[in-house]
């Protein structure tokens, strides 16, 4: 049907659009949405520290069966393995911890480190 409109063709403005299109690079809302779109892609995973604004540090790890919200929920985290800091500064994973959620507002940073072990990070 289009065809004999130059729209169907290599030439037509619909080829055109969508040749357009590929080239350019995937617009994200946010930092966040850019991150994490991609995050999960990776052949490994990220050993994750979250500092909330009350100072607390939470550390995990995000990999295949973590997640994040996107635009325009708003941000949450969940981290499918967790991790506690020990007095001395150490990490012990634990054991029966179900993953970590965290709840976006009350994140002040979050430093990611490829790879799933903590001994990586030091």
């Amino acid at each position: 049907m289009f065809r004999d409109q130059g729209v169907d063709d290599e030439k037509g403005p619909v080829s055109r659009l969508l040749k357009a299109i590929k080239g350019r690079p995937s617009i994200s809302p946010t930092p966040w949405d850019s991150f994490f779109s991609s995050a999960q892609t990776q052949p490994f995973g990220w050993f994750v520290r979250v500092t909330t604004k009350t100072g607390q540090q939470l550390v995990g790890v995000f990999a295949e069966r973590s997640s994040a919200s996107s635009f325009p929920e708003s941000n949450q985290l969940y981290l499918e393995e967790e991790y506690r800091i020990r007095p001395d500064g150490s990490l012990e994973e634990m054991d029966n911890s179900a993953g970590l959620l965290i709840n976006g507002k009350e994140i002040s940073n979050i430093e990611f480190f490829h790879g799933t072990n903590p001994e990586e990070t030091k």
